[in-house]
This record gives structure tokens, C-alpha cells and sequence, in this order.
């Protein structure tokens, strides 16, 4: 799996929260070679059709594609997510990667550790991945010059 695929496989409004990752620290390695579980919190999964099936249909995807690799999802009301990783994070058993609506972006990206991606992914990377998304989607994820979440649901 290379640094790519995960971008694309998590490609929702996502924050890399700090489950032991320090910000400039540590990236996302080029490949995954030993077995690893990240959790996810998504909204869409505490919902029924075709948002929770089709979140199922990409973790499901997502996993085949890199078999190191196991999602574990959890599903999370919105209005509701931003509550959760706080108390779970002083619990100190936060979340890898969340789905939170953008009013709550500020406030999870600023208190609750979140890493932006241009400190996990090589720029040449992130550019890359980028390339062919809409500016203005890509501006929605954006706090301080630095992306923090990347639009999933338009």
C-alpha cells in the first residue's frame, strides 16, 4: 500500500487525530508490512441506506486493497462526534481518522490534536493527490494554511 491509496481509501472529511502521531514527527509510511488497526468514527455509519452502506462499501474496498490494514469503524451520530472524541481522547483511546461536519472542524483540529496532512504526506505527494479536485471542496478543509479533512459527501 503506498501513501496514495490512503489518501484515496480515506478521502472524507477526515481528521488524523493524535493517537500517536506528533505533529512533523512521524508520517504515513510508504507501505504498510506488519499487520495495523486504526479506528474510524463515522457518522454516516450511525445512519441507515445509502450513506452507511456506501461507507461500508469503501472501508470494505479500502481493506481488500491493503490487507495490513483493519478498519476498525465506529459509528457516531454527528451532532454528537464532536463530544465523543473529546471524551474519548482524554480517555486516551481516541480515534485514528474521524468524520466530523465542518462546524466542528475548528474546534477538533485545534483541541483535540488533529495533524494536518501536509505534515504526514511528502508535498509532492499531496499535490499529486490533489490534483484534479475541486479548489474550492479543497478549501473547505483548510485551517491556517494547512488541510486538516477533505470533503467526502458532494
Amino acid at each position: 500500500m503506498n501513501r496514495r491509496a490512503l489518501l484515496t481509501g480515506t478521502a472524507w472529511l477526515a481528521l488524523v487525530l493524535a493517537s500517536g502521531v506528533a505533529a512533523g514527527a512521524q508520517t504515513i509510511p510508504a507501505t504498510v508490512d506488519a499487520p495495523v488497526e486504526i479506528t474510524f468514527y463515522n457518522y454516516n455509519l450511525a445512519s441507515t441506506g445509502i450513506g452507511a452502506d456506501g461507507t461500508k462499501k469503501l472501508i470494505a474496498e479500502f481493506m481488500a486493497a491493503n490487507p495490513n490494514i483493519k478498519v476498525n469503524a465506529v459509528g457516531v451520530p454527528g451532532n454528537e462526534m464532536s463530544a465523543c472524541i473529546q471524551a474519548d481522547v482524554a480517555a486516551g483511546k481516541g480515534p485514528d481518522v474521524a468524520q466530523v461536519v465542518f462546524a466542528d472542524l475548528d474546534f477538533v483540529a485545534g483541541n483535540r490534536g488533529a495533524h494536518a496532512l501536509e505534515y504526514l504526506i511528502p508535498a509532492d505527494e499531496l499535490a499529486a493527490h490533489f490534483d484534479g479536485m475541486s479548489p474550492n471542496g479543497l478549501k473547505l478543509g483548510i485551517l491556517n494554511g494547512k488541510t486538516f479533512a477533505l470533503a467526502y459527501t458532494f
